[in-house]
């Protein structure tokens, strides 16, 4: 089979609004698949179907979650999905009313308004009547406002459009049109962009050479032409698959030729 990653959930531009999020997807079985986020990674194997599924911790805003799988081979899939962690939902709390049929309609609009659910972000290019053109990383969003868009600042100040600057980095909350257009129920502003996570070395190859007294190891991957050298310290978390479960392991079980991940503080061992 070819090499592919799809990413199942949750949707890009998803609202999320609990402080944890499930990425689930689907690649080749057993390849090693690798999570970042803003304040941690992690990695994982994926099953004998090839699924795999992890929970990511969010901050409030947007949250850019990268992902990787790797063959022995030396390939290389990665593909992100962006969500926003919003502690307030972007449309109103329907009224309870005690006519069923009434209730049952209302559950309906309510699945349909779910799914159109989405968040907006990046930094503000026009601002025209009620229509705000952002650049979102490359790509032109329009967020359409009305009279009960709701706009907040720093520290959940409500401000007003006209106090929107060219250049603020803005997050918008609301339903999803099939024009491309977000139907915007609230607008959260922030006069720059947040800072990107910080860099980490990411590393799929071979075990080179193991230095046991000085606990380091030395990974390199030949395709790409990369070597990098690992201190292990009482932090290094070392995992590896058994039966099915992904499960601590000593530095001691770490080998010549072993095939690992390694990212920030975590190395996997992975059986090819």
């Amino acid at each position: 089979a070819s090499f592919f990653l799809t990413i199942l959930k949750p949707e890009n531009q998803a609202i999320i609004t609990t402080d944890k999020v499930i990425v689930s997807g689907n690649t080749l079985p057993n390849l090693p698949v690798v999570f970042l986020w803003e304040k941690g990674e992690n990695i994982l194997q994926s099953d004998e179907n090839g699924n795999f599924d992890a929970e990511i911790p969010l901050i409030v805003g947007v949250n850019d979650i990268i992902i990787s799988v790797f063959t022995k081979e030396g390939d290389e899939v990665t593909k992100s999905v962006g969500v926003v962690y919003s502690t307030v939902s972007p449309t109103p709390t329907p009224v309870n009313n005690e006519n069923i049929k009434q209730k049952v309609q209302e559950r309906i609009e309510s699945i349909q308004t779910e799914s159109q659910k989405r968040a907006f972000w990046g930094i503000l290019k026009n601002r025209s009547n009620s229509v705000l053109l952002i650049d979102a990383g490359g790509e032109e969003k329009r967020l359409k406002t009305d009279n009960e868009t709701v706009f907040t600042g720093l520290g959940k100040k409500d401000i007003k459009i006209t106090d929107l600057e060219i250049g603020n980095f803005l997050i918008g909350l609301g339903l999803w049109q099939e024009n491309g257009t977000l139907n915007t129920k609230r607008i959260i502003a922030l006069s720059k962009a947040p800072k990107p996570a910080a860099k980490r070395d990411l590393i799929f190859g071979q075990i080179t050479k193991i230095e046991k007294i000085k606990k380091t190891i030395t990974v390199s991957n030949s395709k790409k032409q990369i070597t990098l050298s690992i201190q292990i310290t009482p932090s290094t978390i070392i995992t590896k698959k058994v039966n099915d479960k992904m499960k601590k392991v000593v530095f001691e079980t770490i080998g010549l030729n072993d095939w690992v991940v390694a990212v920030g503080n975590k190395i996997i061992q992975i059986q090819l």
